[in-house]
């Protein structure tokens, strides 16, 4: 983790300093750029001034040269008045010449009074720039530079701060995962959290319309909170995984017939399914992991099944230990995987095992301090997988 953090030292830190060196030459000549065009732009304007025959036909020129101008600029007369702009907002077109020069007639008006606030903010950013005729002044032209320059101006700095929120997130997780296959489960569990609300919501949804077309019966309340029960298992699920769990003594073998009679009614279709116990011993542990931890084992004996096949789980009770036995007759695993059911979320998409089986190796060994492994698997006549916990 500390190589990682240093890699991502540096990439914040050519990132930060490479934006810089890029896009402060690009800003510096814009700028220039702009303050050349207004430079001209003044002058033009003063030799339009010096062969215009009246005043009204100076301020319509002014209005045509400035308007392709991809800049704010406001040129006003010798006293200060606004006669024409362009980049502002506010069309020029909507006001006449006899209008600008009666400012008093305007003063509650939204649109002139933008034109007086960009005009002060504009006179405060720098010099505005005489316009004459001859040696006399007739006008000021104001001028600022393009918005788009305010984003390069602070590009550095967004993408230093995406940088820096990416680096903190990732110095978020290095400090929580302890392990490549704990950082894998963690890649996946977004994918898996989408996947198994999916079925919940969807249902949901179902009752919702039922309602909406006044069909509120006792079928269509129980329905709905059992699919708002099973959305909160799910979250609960996800939120005890990566935090504390909450311990209590629990009943392993009633805990794996609630896990089955649960699964009954969700997925487990055209299979023979039993349970049987010669003891049911107590284990201390948080209910709500370990019987996501027993249905995903279930799930993948599902999912391995052949048809007329059978899912048969057994509790045993040994001096010191519970151990849950979950078995089917399915198409097992293949001797070159085993090594790697548990690890790297191993998946054969045909058979099932994918990151079910990290979910419960993190439940059982990480927080619970048990043990789980492979106990056998030939194909077709039986594949065990053990649960085996520490009794109270």
């Amino acid at each position: 983790m500390k190589v990682l953090n240093y890699k991502v030292f540096l990439v914040l830190s050519f990132l930060l300093i490479s934006s810089f060196l890029v896009l402060t030459p690009v800003v510096n000549r814009i700028n220039r750029e702009v303050d050349k065009t207004s430079q001209v732009a003044a002058r033009l304007l003063s030799g339009l001034i010096i062969t215009a025959v009246e005043s009204k036909d100076v301020n319509l020129l002014i209005r045509d040269v400035i308007k392709d101008l991809n800049f704010p600029v406001i040129i006003t007369n010798e006293v200060g008045l606004p006669m024409a702009w362009e980049g502002i907002g506010i069309p020029v077109e909507n006001y006449t010449l006899e209008m600008l020069f009666r400012p008093d007639l305007l003063k509650d008006d939204p649109g002139y009074r933008k034109v007086i606030y960009w005009l002060g903010k504009l006179q405060s950013q720098r010099e505005p720039i005489e316009i004459k005729k001859g040696e006399k002044v007739v006008g000021y032209l104001y001028y600022g530079y393009p918005g788009f320059t305010t984003y390069i101006k602070l590009l550095p700095l967004i993408l230093f701060g995406i940088g820096i929120i990416t680096f903190l997130g990732l110095l978020s997780a290095a400090r929580t995962i302890h392990s490549y296959e704990i950082e894998n489960l963690w890649v996946n569990f977004a994918k898996g959290l989408a996947h198994q609300m999916g079925t919940p919501v969807s249902a949901l949804f179902g009752w919702l319309q039922l309602m909406e077309r006044g069909i509120v019966d006792e079928k269509v309340i129980k329905g709905a909170k059992k699919d708002l029960a099973r959305l909160k298992s799910i979250l609960q699920r996800f939120s005890r995984v990566g935090g504390e769990p909450t311990l209590e003594k629990i009943a392993l073998c009633k805990l794996a017939e609630e896990v089955v009679s649960e699964s009954k009614e969700r997925f487990l279709r055209d299979i023979n399914v039993s349970i049987e116990a010669s003891s049911d011993c107590t284990v201390l542990g948080d209910p709500e992991l370990l019987s996501w931890a027993i249905e995903n084992l279930i799930k993948n004996s599902y999912e391995a099944r052949k048809p007329g096949g059978r899912i048969w789980l057994r509790c045993i009770s040994n001096k010191e230990m519970c151990e849950l036995h979950i078995s089917d007759d399915g198409h097992g695993i293949p001797r070159k995987f085993i090594k790697n059911i548990f690890k790297e979320s191993f998946s054969t998409k045909e058979r099932g095992w994918g990151i079910g089986l990290l979910v419960a190796k993190r439940i059982v060994k990480d927080i619970h301090k048990g043990e789980i492994f492979l106990k056998k698997s030939e194909p077709f006549i039986e594949t065990t997988f053990v649960i085996r916990l520490k009794k109270t």
